[in-house]
């Protein structure tokens, strides 16, 4: 399930310090091997994410989107995008392997094809498919708050920069 939708924030702070008290935040959460929003960019352009940096799976909440300076602060007009279920992939993962492994299977049936192409078209696609099964197992167990929400992003932007929905002003 994706649930993009854009957003509209004001911070007042100008872009200039709003990007470089952003920028130290991020230094110090750099080491952090827990969930927390990290990303880069620069005084025009920002990128957030909320997870662990050296653990991407690609369904993170993101943040992306530019800055510029409004009434002696900073707008930040962005994307929030969240992508959804690991399911679709694996979806995608087994489609892909049914007909090698078909092919593997139907291989054995005939005394043409090598004993190797028997042996690489049925054990590497099933052995993908095995470790396909145990990754689908494994997301299965985590629930969906694992991966945290566009909220722990709006919340950070908020305690940090002060940044808050422009209606509001």
């Amino acid at each position: 399930m994706n649930t993009d939708r854009k957003v509209k924030l004001f911070s007042p702070l100008d872009p200039i310090t709003l990007a470089t008290k952003l920028k130290a935040e991020m230094e110090k959460r750099e080491d952090s091997k827990d969930f927390h929003v990290f990303g880069g960019g620069t005084e025009e352009e920002i990128t957030l994410l909320y997870g662990r940096p050296h653990i991407l799976t690609g369904i993170e909440p993101k943040l992306r989107g530019t800055m510029r300076a409004h009434d002696g602060g900073t707008l930040i007009e962005a994307k929030t995008m969240k992508r959804g279920n690991p399911k679709k992939f694996f979806v995608i993962w087994f489609a892909f392997l049914i007909p090698f492994v078909a092919i593997g299977i139907g291989s054995w049936f005939f005394d043409g094809p090598p004993l190797m192409f028997k042996i690489m078209f049925t054990g590497i696609p099933a052995i993908m498919m095995g470790a396909g099964i145990l990754m689908f197992r494994q997301s299965l167990k985590k629930k969906p708050e694992d991966f945290g929400t566009i909220y722990h992003i709006l919340d950070f932007l908020e305690e940090t920069v002060d940044a808050r929905p422009f209606s509001r002003y």
